[in-house]
Parts: structure tokens; sequence; C-alpha cells
């Protein structure tokens, strides 16, 4: 897998929130590659990392390991969903007034 380093290296640089996704890198499932590995993809905001593992099952180990953290990260609000919020409030107290 990852090297510890890489991992904090990987970590700090691209921290893990509620926005990442870990996926396969196949449709059904992981594949095994030439090499012999296992894959699976991590999707950060800007950067998508392929990562690799000797077995099928250590694959879905990590997959679901990694879908567990995303999860339990709190939720994120987009600038998209903070405009919508001002104008939903400036709305609200505009009717106020009238």
């Amino acid at each position: 897998m990852i090297a510890n380093g890489c991992c904090k290296l990987w970590s700090s640089m691209h921290p893990l929130c509620s926005l990442c996704a870990v996926d396969m890198c196949e449709e059904n499932g992981s594949e095994e590659t030439e090499s012999g590995y296992y894959t699976f993809k991590l999707h950060a905001r800007k950067t998508s990392i392929i990562l690799s593992a000797r077995s099928a099952e250590e694959v879905n180990e990590w997959v679901a390991t990694l879908q567990d953290v995303i999860d339990s990260c709190p939720a994120i609000q987009t600038i998209t969903e903070r405009v919508i919020l001002e104008i939903i409030v400036r709305r609200s107290t505009a009717w106020n007034y009238m």
C-alpha cells in the first residue's frame, strides 16, 4: 500500500472531507492489473489518486475504511449553498419589513 510518509504527506496536502469519494477503478469492482495488484481511486477536491493493494479483499477493506472516514467528516457548506442561504435570509427579512 502507501508508505507512512506518503500517507502523512497526502493527508497534510489533501485532507479527507465530506466532499471526497473513494471507488473501484473498474465498474465490476476491483480488477487485478498486469503487476498483480488490485487498484482503487481516492478522489479529493482537486486530485485523484490511484492506490493499489495485493488482493481484492484488501481493496475492499481499504475502500470501506476510507468511506467510513469520509462519512464521519462534518458536512462542508459549499459557496453555492452559502449564497442560496443568504438569498433566503435576505428575502425573509425583506418580507418582514413590508
